[in-house]
Order: structure tokens, then sequence, then C-alpha cells
């Protein structure tokens, strides 16, 4: 009989690894989801026109708006599903407990999002290239500039914007876990207001995180949201312990 006691960490790697393999589907989602926004971004995210006398002119902007749009839906619902029942179920394989748990996922959201941030940059710059090689090059009037620490900041801002939406996901999830009656609620409360109304509720909100001039300021209110919701998301989920 042995009496040793795992390490948390070496618990929280394993985990991690296993998940890391069980879980590569996920990816084939991002791929899917980017593609599909990269399709609609090739005619342009926004347009207006003007004349000038005879001469009419039409305006389209190119950017990845679609493809960063797309990707925090992806990150918010792999962390909705994440640690739903099947996946407690395949945890029990290790000695575990809800800490070990929660912190392998949020490994695995931060990779992940890692990952998606890279994809997100690289496919808004290759729509651009896709549109001209499709267009030509002739109708472009303006080419956005791109500098390092302009690229550094593009980065950031959406690594931690897709923290934002999977830490969301990841509360919303565990809230639906806790039976069929709160998941009916959950979805009628928050759902129901995103299809129905003209969400002008959520300005607020978005202006809370899109307005901060600070990169600073910006990162400290993504962290300390996202660490308000994990830990309601442990404390939601702790009568679901596995011992």
């Amino acid at each position: 009989m042995s009496l040793s006691h795992p390490d948390l960490w070496s618990v929280v790697n394993k985990q991690f690894k296993y998940k890391w393999m069980s879980y590569k589907s996920v990816f084939q989602g991002l791929m899917i989801a980017q593609i599909i926004a990269m399709v609609f971004s090739l005619f342009g995210v926004a347009g207006s026109s003007m004349g000038f006398g005879f001469i009419d002119l039409n305006i389209q902007y190119i950017t990845g708006d679609f493809v960063f749009f797309f990707t925090c839906l992806w990150a918010f619902f792999i962390s909705v599903a994440l640690d739903r029942n099947e996946n407690r179920l395949a945890d029990q394989i290790f000695v575990t407990n809800s800490w070990s748990r929660h912190l392998a996922n949020v490994v695995f959201i931060v990779i992940a999002n890692m990952i998606g941030t890279i994809t997100v940059v690289t496919a808004s710059f290759f729509v651009k290239m896709i549109h001209i090689w499709i267009f030509g090059i002739d109708g472009f009037i303006f080419f956005g500039e791109y500098t390092l620490p302009g690229m550094l900041i593009i980065f950031i801002i959406t690594f931690f914007y897709l923290i934002l939406f999977s830490s969301l996901g990841y509360l919303i999830g565990s809230i639906m876990r806790q039976g069929k009656l709160i998941k009916f609620g959950v979805v009628l409360f928050v759902g129901g207001p995103l299809i129905f109304t003209d969400n002008s509720y959520l300005i607020p909100l978005f202006q809370f995180f899109g307005d901060e001039s600070s990169v600073i300021w910006f990162i400290f209110k993504i962290l300390l949201t996202s660490m308000l919701a994990i830990g309601l998301t442990t404390l939601v989920s702790r009568r679901l312990e596995v011992q």
C-alpha cells in the first residue's frame, strides 16, 4: 500500500496532457470557423459609397473582424463543453479533485487561446492577401500599416478577449450542468434577450472593455473578470467534485 501523496502540479500536468490529446478536435472546429469567417470577410465587413459628379465611389473594408468574432464564439463554446459530465468521468483515472481539474482546464484554455490568437492574426492577414489575389491590387486605396509594436498590441488584445469569452463560457457551462431546470433558465434568460431584443443592454459591458485606452488597465479588467468567473465556477461545481 502506497502512502505517497501525488503533487498537485504533477496531477495537473498529467490531466492537461490527457486533455490535450483527447480534445484535439476543438482545433478542427477552430479551423472550420475561421475558414467560414475568411470567406465572409472576402466580400468586406462593411462598406460605404459616395459620388463626385459623374463618379461613383464604392468602398469596402477588408479586415479580420469576422475571423475575430468567430474565434471568440469558438473560445466560448469549447469552454462551455470543457467540464461536461463525460470529461469529469474521464478525469477519474487520475487521483484528482476540483482544484486539479479546474487548473488543468484553465491551462488548456490558455494554451488553446494562444493558438487561437496566432491563427486570428495570421488569418486576418491572409484575408487581405487572398482578396488581392482574387480581385487584384488596383482597387486598394489604403493599406493598414504593420509595425512590431502594433502587432504586439493586437496579439495581446486578441488573446485577452479570447480569455474573457472562455472564462464566461466556462462559468455558464458549469451553471448549466447543475440541473435541467437551471439549464433551461440559463438558455431562457441569457439566450432569449440576445435573440429577441436589440441588445442595447450589452453596450455598457462592451464599453467597459472596448473603450479602455490603456493596455495595462484593459488587461487588468480582463484578468479580474476572468478570475471572478473561474472562482464562481469552482464554487458552483463544488458539489460535483470527484472524490
